[in-house]
């Protein structure tokens, strides 16, 4: 890889969430000497259990160009995202003792991503006197641990109808975005398409099972 694209690469991911309110000019040298930056055809996997491909420490990553398939580990492999240009992979698991169930794939034709083992984030934590880092990462996985306690919510609702409120509200609630960020990859904007009519349709079935037919119209008063 050539050293100017790889300084661009550096420079675009000091720019993320992770580095917000840091002092960039203490931790570039290490980021420079240890950051590992790789180009991957479609098809090819990135990540595995938190491990890059070929390496043996957790790491989180950051996708640098392209779109990567995040998918479960099990024998269903489950689609469980698609992680685009800026986005972060591997956070919940970096430090974790825990098996981490899922691998990434890249999903177009050149994906580029730039990792760091959790050795290489240490020093960076040493080496930010700001504690910024440290901070951002607390932060970050706060806001995951509030996503899926908002989906666990969901799902343990009780009745049908009770769960289909939740779900609807909780939706609604969030702009219809399902991660902490907006996303605009095909999934979620083929599901912005057909959301209006969706939610229509699923207001008319809730309306009559709560026998409310009256507020076929209004979603927002049958979950009142």
């Amino acid at each position: 890889m050539k050293e100017a694209l790889r300084k661009e690469i550096i420079k675009e991911f000091l720019g993320c969430p992770l580095f917000d309110g840091c002092d960039s000019s203490l931790i570039y040298k290490t980021l420079e000497e240890k950051a590992l930056i790789k180009t991957y055809s479609s098809g090819s996997l990135i990540m595995s259990h938190g491990i890059i491909e070929g390496e043996s420490l957790p790491s989180i990553a950051y996708v640098y160009d392209g779109k990567c398939l995040i998918t479960s580990s099990s024998k269903t492999n489950s689609v469980l995202r698609i992680a685009e240009e800026k986005d972060l992979i591997g956070l919940a698991g970096v430090f974790s003792k825990e098996e981490i169930e899922t691998k990434v794939v890249a999903y177009e034709k050149k994906v580029i991503v730039l990792s760091l083992d959790m050795n290489v984030l240490s020093l960076l934590m040493e080496e930010d006197k700001t504690n910024s880092i440290r901070n951002n990462l607390f932060t970050m996985l706060a806001k995951k641990i509030s996503f899926l306690n908002k989906k666990i919510a969901t799902l343990t609702g009780g009745s049908a109808e009770k769960k289909l409120a939740m779900f609807l509200l909780s939706f609604m609630k969030d702009s219809f975005v399902l991660d902490s960020r907006k996303s605009h990859n095909t999934v979620t904007a083929k599901a912005d398409v057909f959301l209006a009519g969706i939610v229509q349709l699923i207001t008319v079935l809730l309306a009559d099972s709560m026998h409310k037919r009256d507020l076929f119209k209004s979603i927002r008063k049958l979950i009142a």
